[in-house]
């Protein structure tokens, strides 16, 4: 092409389309890593094998095992009080079970890393990684410290009159600098409907800027026709669940102080957890039947390197 050509080339792309300011950064932060734990639906799965994988109640699951070895009734008050039958037509059905616990544990605790033989009473049952992390699942609200909660966001269904737009971008963006003040991770539900889906976060990064992309350009067209219009761009990512990574769009008018949502999903509440340090104690918020104390000492082995425990 020639360098002279090159440069008339460049030239008549910029002339040839709007140029921006910078975008402004906002937030950009990074929190400790999350990691996977699973959400143990209550709808029975109708299989053997599977209910072993997502039903805490299952025949041979944790708590089978758990029952098994101190000789309580754990499984059976769990199927009596989270059980969703697999042709229930109660509205949760489909998303009834402990996202919120695993959002919980995702951003406060490792997953366990090996499997440990806990003997009690001259008997002995071998707990895998997965059998303690389902016991963990149900002692969860117990590993935390209550008074530190924080949670941000009015719940959102169809029974109430909420507004089903918030929070809104400006106060999301409230939100994250909040949640973001220290390095522990945050959860946030992703589905503005009745369902709820708690996912673990641990990055974020947000930008002001005066454009738009293009695929939201009816949208913006039936905004106001002011030059005070700012969109806001919030990246949200999960090295737990990457697949639930959030990229989203919101505008905000500073002449109104109005704003709203150019993407159609945004996140419905915000909340954020700090783990007890020490044992967990107390009686198990989910199952009374299990020990809190016991679960700790269990995935402490687990956790420690620790083939075998005496309890």
């Amino acid at each position: 092409m020639g360098l002279i050509n090159f440069i008339k080339s460049l030239i008549k792309k910029t002339n040839n389309r709007q140029v921006y300011p910078e975008p402004e950064t906002l937030i950009l932060w990074e929190g400790n890593k999350t990691v996977k734990f699973h959400w143990w639906p209550m709808k029975d799965q109708g299989n053997y094998y599977k209910c072993l994988k997502n039903n805490l109640y299952a025949s041979g699951g944790c708590l089978d095992k758990y029952d098994s070895l101190f000789h309580m009734k754990s499984c059976e008050y769990q199927k009596k009080n989270y059980y969703r039958h697999t042709d229930s037509d109660k509205p949760d059905a489909n998303w009834a079970g402990f996202c919120d616990s695993a959002a919980l544990l995702s951003c406060t605790r490792k997953y366990p890393s090996h499997s440990v033989k806990v003997c009690y009473n001259e008997n002995s049952v071998v707990f895998t990684p997965e059998d303690i992390e389902g016991l963990m699942i149900i002692v969860s609200r117990n590993t935390v410290s209550k008074g530190l909660t924080r949670f941000y966001g009015e719940r959102y269904n169809y029974k109430h009159l909420d507004d089903i737009n918030e929070p809104y971008p400006e106060d999301l963006v409230n939100i994250l600098r909040d949640v973001c003040s220290d390095n522990i991770p945050f959860a946030i539900d992703i589905c503005k409907k009745d369902s709820v889906w708690n996912y673990a976060y641990n990055s974020v990064l947000v930008k002001k800027v005066t454009y738009y992309p293009e695929r939201f350009i009816d949208k913006v067209s039936k905004l106001s026709k002011t030059d005070n219009l700012l969109y806001y761009n919030f990246v949200i990512n999960s090295t737990a669940y990457p697949e639930k990574n959030i990229n989203i769009w919101g505008w905000h008018c500073e002449e109104t102080n109005k704003g709203g949502w150019l993407s159609d999903e945004h996140p419905d509440f915000v909340w954020k957890k700090y783990s007890l340090s020490g044992p967990w104690k107390g009686v198990c918020d989910i199952n009374p039947d299990v020990s809190v104390s016991q679960v700790y000492e269990i995935y402490m082995a687990s956790i420690s390197g620790i083939d075998e425990v005496y309890l």
